[in-house]
This record gives structure tokens, sequence and C-alpha cells, in this order.
């Protein structure tokens, strides 16, 4: 029973995304997919997209990650000299 509800809901959840996608891109009409074909263009349109924000997210994220790292870096160097002076 799953199954079958699942076979019978993926499809239809697949193509309003991916009408809700083109819409997002342009604002023309709605894409209505007639053919096993087209579905399949707009799984890959939509895969290509989504690989390159997630790239673009990814590279940000390594931004980010190596200024957090420098930050410590820096703030421990800063306590260990505070340190040393204080022993002097």
């Amino acid at each position: 029973m799953k199954k079958i509800i699942n076979s019978l809901i993926l499809p239809i959840i697949l193509v309003t995304s991916f009408q809700l996608n083109a819409q997002e891109v342009s604002m023309s009409a709605p894409v209505v997919v007639t053919d096993i074909e087209q579905l399949l263009e707009l799984v890959k349109d939509s895969s290509t997209l989504r690989s390159v924000e997630d790239s673009k997210r990814l590279a940000d994220f390594n931004k980010s990650k190596q200024k957090q790292e420098k930050l410590l870096a820096d703030a421990k160097w800063l306590l260990k000299s505070k340190a040393i002076v204080k022993r002097n």
C-alpha cells in the first residue's frame, strides 16, 4: 500500500516542485509536463542549478571556517603572549 501511495505522490510532488522552480527562475507560464522526457530534462536542470548553488554555499562555508580558525589561532596566540608577559 505504501509503495502505491509513494508511486502516486512522488510524481505529483516532482511536477509541483519543478513548476515552482520554473516560476522562480522566470515568471513565465507554469510548466506542464506532458512527456517523460520533459520531466527528465526538468530533473536534470534542477539538479544542475542546485549543484551550482551547493558549490557556492560550500565555498562560503569554507571561507567562513578559515576566518574562524584564524580568529581562534590569533586569540590563542594573544592569550599565550599575555601569559608569558605576566610571568616576567
